[in-house]
């Protein structure tokens, strides 16, 4: 029986900014820099390293163009939420534990921890806080944990499907999110 539904953040609950930027940047730039880019982006995501260092990173492997774009996103946090994944959290609230699970780096997350809508998860985990990414199977028994359940008692939703393959891993129910209507259908299937 499920009790709980984690979402992800970044492309479900807020648009994903960042992996589009990201992936036209890498087309443009050697194979050696791009591997030192994803070195550091996972440094990042797991709270290795912080803001300045990042912007250094992506300035020396893409040059300058590419930092505006994604502090532009960072307003993400603040004004673009879908309105209407957070009715529908709101709405699964009155049945079920709700938690969040994110890669997220440590200077985008006080960013977002500060929100109002984060009081409606029982549980957060950031990537950066806990020193592991999606979709490593420890950091979804982690959230489960936090919401005292066990893996085979959630529903975990987000946009990449590695990272729901993850979850189905760890022993959740996985849902691939495109959209608010097609994620309604397949929470009416599995919950």
């Amino acid at each position: 029986m499920i009790k709980a539904v984690i979402f992800d953040f970044g492309g479900v609950i807020v648009p994903d900014d960042y992996n589009p930027v990201i992936e036209k940047a890498k087309k443009k730039v050697s194979r050696e820099k791009l591997l030192k880019f994803q070195e550091i982006e996972q440094k990042a995501g797991i709270g290795q390293i912080g803001e300045q260092d990042f912007i250094d990173a992506l300035n020396d492997c893409f040059g300058t163009e590419v930092w505006p774009k994604l502090d532009v996103a960072d307003d993400r946090y603040r004004a673009r939420v879908d309105q209407q994944i957070l009715s529908l959290i709101r709405e699964l609230k009155r049945e079920y534990l709700v938690g969040l699970l994110s890669n997220n780096f440590s200077f985008w997350t006080k960013n977002a921890k500060g929100q109002a809508y984060m009081s409606l998860f029982d549980a957060r985990v950031f990537s950066s806080d806990v020193g592991m990414t999606k979709p490593n199977l420890a950091i979804y028994r982690l959230v489960a944990e936090k919401l005292n359940v066990a893996p085979g008692e959630c529903v975990f939703i987000d946009n990449v499907k590695e990272n729901v393959n993850g979850a189905v891993q760890a022993g959740m129910k996985g849902i691939q999110y495109f959209g608010l209507n097609d994620l309604k259908t397949r929470l009416e299937e599995v919950l």
